[in-house]
């Protein structure tokens, strides 16, 4: 157990500590937009990796037909595609250090 003031201090120091780092970062996204920029990329392929794996999963469970969970991944496929296709040749990519696999 921790007594109130050590834990007042301690709340104190994080939050110091915690708004330091925000701005830090908030000065990283503004000089240089190409690294907020993949970042965003890199979550948005994740966040599809993510609906094809609940896909996958309802299909398995029996919550969806074979037909119906082949068009939503198909459809989830194309959006993974068009967003890489969206990456731009002259933006440096922000890649994925996990390799965030597709699955078809």
């Amino acid at each position: 157990m921790v007594s109130s003031p050590v834990y007042h201090d301690l709340q104190e120091t994080l939050h110091s500590t915690l708004d330091e780092i925000s701005s830090q970062i908030q000065s990283i996204h503004s000089k240089d937009t190409t690294f907020a920029a993949g970042e965003l990329q890199l979550a948005r392929s994740r966040l599809i990796a993510a609906q094809k794996s609940s896909i996958e999963e309802a299909l398995h469970q029996g919550l969806l037909s074979e037909a119906t969970a082949a068009a939503m991944l198909d459809e989830a496929d194309r959006d993974l595609d068009h967003l890489l296709a969206d990456d731009g040749a002259d933006e440096p990519r922000c890649e994925d250090p996990a390799g965030a696999p597709r699955t078809s």
